[in-house]
């Protein structure tokens, strides 16, 4: 998927509050080698949202459930945050600044950001903790 993908997304509570949704989408994308449509990655919330795995505001109450959904497979156990950086290869870091978090994913020396990452208001975060599924 494309970075800043959540800016323009079709969807009214995606766009606005759904970028650890799409970080989970974005790894699973890496898992499955192939991109996700609009319709997609809609039905997975939608799905996600009758099983139990996220709020409506599209707080992930189980991420690993989330991306085991999106891969189709039972491979992933738990998540659970750490506030030192990981020695993972892939992970979702939450960045603060006041009055706002936002979730990136981060790949090896990279971070794929839902949100387009030239944005001004990508300045000024610090990292919160990191989010391990395992």
């Amino acid at each position: 998927m494309k970075q800043g993908i959540q800016t323009t997304f079709p969807h009214e509570k995606l766009q606005a509050e759904g970028c650890y949704f799409f970080c989970i989408m974005e790894w699973a994308s890496r898992l499955l080698n192939r991109d996700f449509t609009n319709e997609q990655i809609i039905y997975l919330y939608d799905l996600a949202l009758e099983k139990g795995y996220i709020r409506r505001d599209c707080t992930i109450l189980f991420a690993a459930e989330l991306l085991n959904l999106a891969i189709m497979e039972n491979r992933f156990k738990t998540c659970r945050p750490v506030y030192s950086l990981p020695y993972s290869s892939i992970y979702v870091t939450y960045l603060v600044k006041p009055n706002y978090g936002h979730f990136v994913l981060s790949v090896g020396e990279a971070t794929w950001d839902p949100l387009d990452p030239a944005r001004p208001a990508a300045k000024d975060y610090r990292i919160d903790s990191y989010r391990i599924i395992t």
